[in-house]
């Protein structure tokens, strides 16, 4: 979605709300943090990419690590607030952007354990008609194959959110609203066809989990954060209910490497895009979800097969979102010519990523509190060299 149509867009409608610039949440001065993590044997190494990039253009970076020989690493660089001289450290919590698709995955894949419905099922036959008749394909498409992006929907952030966001960046959205982007455009593609990331399909699979289950974030919290002792992950409605030790949230808005403070503008994101946002989460606890999902602690085997079952997804979208498959709510992306399976979150003020390595049984959790979505260099640096840095440490 960036590209330089974008930048004109921001440079074009930045004044319309930068006088309606609101307070940002602050992070607190000493986010509890006690870690042994010197002993590590590749401490220094892990320690000196963060250091080396936070010189590069990134405000922070936070980076948990796991293999079964070197047990767990987990360090920080840069700062959670460059106006309150707050360092950032491992403890910080951080938005979470579209990992909020893998956890809907998984809860969409235990009601089907349970025998609500079947994955091939239409998704029209638990969705509202004026939904599903406004929408391309939308008599037609599974369960299944919203979860793989293959309904030949649209995405919902594209031009015209993108000139309504910078118009009101605080709005928050219903999913009606969201949806609205996607109502009467013309389908990408046929029915189980192509890949074509949408958060659209993710919208509806969250009204169906509300369908069947009254409320997603009840559900998070009673089928994942709370069976895995995830105590310091929640789902935000409102941006009043960020916590206080969220680390601030920094972009560069004009491409021109000057760093603003938008924290103010992720928090309302994060709690306003109804469907597809709204985790806050740390390091560790991103870890135990992503163990979770493949050690059978909540899905049976036949659904971590089906999850985990990988589809090759086009060149233009393999460079788009920096992928080389994708399984139901997993991506998969090749490092160091090892395959790795979890998700990306690519966002205004923040960046995250979640990975597991099923063969070495190797985790990789980051964090940045940089804006990867409208930057042409923090995002490839982000999502490929830091990954490719840290796998090559992992694995020598």
């Amino acid at each position: 979605m960036k590209n330089s149509i974008l930048s004109l867009i921001i440079a074009g409608l930045s004044l319309t709300f930068l006088s309606c610039k609101k307070e940002y949440p602050k992070p607190k001065n000493t986010a509890v943090c006690e870690l042994a993590t010197a002993d590590h044997p590749k401490n220094s190494a892990y320690q000196a990419v963060l250091d080396e990039l936070t010189t590069k253009g990134f405000v922070g970076l936070s980076l948990l690590t796991e293999t079964p020989e070197d047990g767990i690493w987990m360090g920080a660089s840069g700062m959670a607030s460059i106006e309150d001289d707050v360092k950032m450290t491992p403890c910080h919590l951080h938005h979470t952007a579209s990992l909020y698709k893998t956890f809907a995955a998984v809860i969409i894949l235990q009601l089907a354990e349970e025998g609500h419905f079947n994955l091939e099922d239409k998704a029209s036959a638990y969705l509202p008609s004026q939904i599903i008749d406004q929408l391309p394909n939308g008599n037609d498409f599974t369960i299944e194959q919203l979860l793989s992006h293959r309904t030949g929907m649209v995405d919902v952030f594209e031009f015209d959110f993108i000139l309504d966001f910078f118009n009101d960046p605080y709005k928050q959205y219903t999913t009606d609203e969201l949806l609205e982007y996607v109502y009467g455009t013309k389908a990408a593609s046929a029915v189980g066809t192509d890949f074509y990331y949408s958060d659209a399909n993710y919208i509806l699979l969250t009204l169906i989990i509300n369908h069947f289950a009254g409320d997603f974030k009840t559900e998070a919290e009673q089928r994942i954060f709370n069976p895995l002792g995830m105590g310091e992950t929640t789902l935000i409605t409102s941006p009043d209910e960020v916590p206080s030790n969220v680390a601030n949230s920094y972009w560069d808005k004009y491409g021109d490497d000057k760093l603003e403070n938008n924290s103010d503008i992720q928090a309302a994101l994060t709690a306003g895009l109804s469907g597809t946002d709204g985790i806050i989460s740390s390091s560790t606890d991103i870890n135990k979800f992503t163990k979770g999902i493949f050690d059978g602690s909540l899905l049976n085997s036949s659904s971590i097969n089906q999850l985990a079952l990988i589809r090759e997804v086009p060149e233009i979208e393999q460079e788009k979102h920096g992928i080389m498959g994708y399984g139901l709510g997993v991506m998969q992306v090749s490092i160091n010519n090892s395959i790795w399976q979890g998700h990306f979150g690519n966002h205004v003020g923040s960046g995250a990523i979640m990975l597991y390595n099923p063969e070495k049984q190797q985790s990789i959790v980051v964090f940045t509190n940089t804006g990867t979505f409208f930057s042409d260099h923090i995002k490839p640096t982000f999502f490929g060299e830091l990954l490719w840095r840290i796998s090559t440490i992992m694995d020598a």
